[in-house]
């Protein structure tokens, strides 16, 4: 009995020892940990606004002065308020962007244009020389392509005209996608001044009826 009381006594020991340590459920993941935000770090819109993604030929600089600007305007405090900057600088810059797309696609295809105006008056077989001259940097050349087309009438409004049809397409999407980021840019603006308009109200010292009954008496 003795052995047998002493190999019990051993395994309920072995088990004892073997079970692992109870742990806090209530504890954070160590992943959680290393990904919480410290105090002085940027929040998601502000690191949107200092970080924008930019086309070709725009500048960090120049919209990082747009954001301070709509923001000293604006004096934005709450999350909404600096969400409501965040939008409008966004709807402005895009609308800007869109702009000058519009007006850099015709002078792009100006080329192209200017032969198609050639080939119509029966240029076609030197239209591209022609044109090559017009656009180019030798002067003398320059001067006589100059000199022909203006004899036809061909002005450098009329190859913008011809290059802006070439490019409808693209020209009537841009358009459209102008028309959007002022919308939204109007909508954000009138937002902003119904507020105020409430917050100036709100503000505003109330009449007191005592008072007034006292001067009408």
């Amino acid at each position: 009995m003795a052995h047998n009381g002493t190999f019990h006594s051993a395994e309920v020991a072995g088990r004892t020892a073997a079970a692992p340590a109870p742990t806090d459920t209530n504890l954070p993941h160590p992943d959680a940990v290393n990904h919480q935000p410290t105090p002085n770090s940027p929040s998601i819109l502000e690191q949107q606004l200092q970080a924008p993604v930019l086309a070709a030929g725009e500048k960090l600089e120049d919209f990082r002065t747009l954001v301070a600007e709509v923001s000293a305007a604006l004096q934005p405090k709450t999350f909404f308020e600096r969400l409501e900057v965040n939008d409008l600088c966004h709807a402005f810059w895009e609308e800007q962007r869109f702009r000058r797309q519009q007006a850099a696609l015709p002078a792009a295809t100006g080329l192209k244009a200017l032969q198609c105006l050639l080939a119509a008056i029966g240029f076609e077989p030197d239209a591209l020389t022609i044109a090559t001259d017009y656009f180019g940097v030798d002067g003398e050349e320059r001067t006589k392509a100059t000199a022909l087309l203006r004899r036809f009438g061909i002005t450098d409004d009329a190859i913008a005209a011809q290059a802006s049809q070439h490019n409808l397409p693209t020209l009537s999407a841009l358009e459209r996608l102008l028309g959007n980021r002022q919308a939204r840019r109007d909508m954000i603006v009138r937002q902003y001044q119904r507020r105020k308009r409430k917050a100036d109200k709100l503000s505003s010292p109330q009449s007191d009826p005592l008072n007034e009954t006292a001067v009408t008496h």
